[in-house]
């Protein structure tokens, strides 16, 4: 299931992608954060909140400049730690990711992507260690004081991208 969110930009080049399931406490959090960036209705920034394949994430970010991936991961951290990634180039380790209802997790998804030879935008992956997987809608609270600085460190990658690209 695919759900996306558009702005008034015509053009979208910059993709948030929240992973995860609503129905999953912390798993949630891409969900949560995806919907407290689309309040934010940056220019030429589509987003969505996507429950599904792993594999389909390359149809997600195939035209974009920028890719912005959220989603949960069960860890070694403490629970709100967030990890970011700048994956363009790089392999994310696939234990990261082992907590997942996606049959390909994020890393995956990049690698296939490349051995298909599609073009792969920059890529940041935001990995937010989550306390609790099991059924619910309510996220915990680590979850929830940790949300306000994701969102406000992704509206400033935003940006950053944003000027670097008019530099150019």
């Amino acid at each position: 299931m695919k759900r996306h969110y558009f702005n008034r930009a015509e053009h979208c080049d910059i993709e948030v992608i929240g992973l995860g399931n609503r129905f999953t406490t912390d798993d949630g959090i891409g969900f949560l954060i995806a919907d407290a960036i689309a309040a934010h209705d940056l220019r030429g920034v589509r987003v969505y909140k996507y429950i599904g394949e792993g594999i389909s994430l390359t149809d997600l970010w195939q035209n974009a400049s920028l890719a912005i991936v959220i989603d949960a991961v069960c860890a070694d951290g403490l629970p709100g730690t967030v990890c970011r990634f700048e994956a363009s180039p790089e392999t994310i380790n696939s234990g990261f990711f082992n907590y997942s209802i996606h049959a390909l997790h994020v890393g995956e998804a990049i690698e296939f992507s490349k051995t298909m030879n599609c073009t792969l935008p920059a890529i940041i992956i935001y990995g937010i260690h989550g306390a609790d997987f099991g059924i619910g809608r309510q996220v915990t609270p680590e979850i929830t004081t940790a949300t306000p600085n994701i969102v406000a460190q992704i509206v400033k990658d935003i940006r950053q991208f944003r000027e670097s690209s008019e530099l150019v």
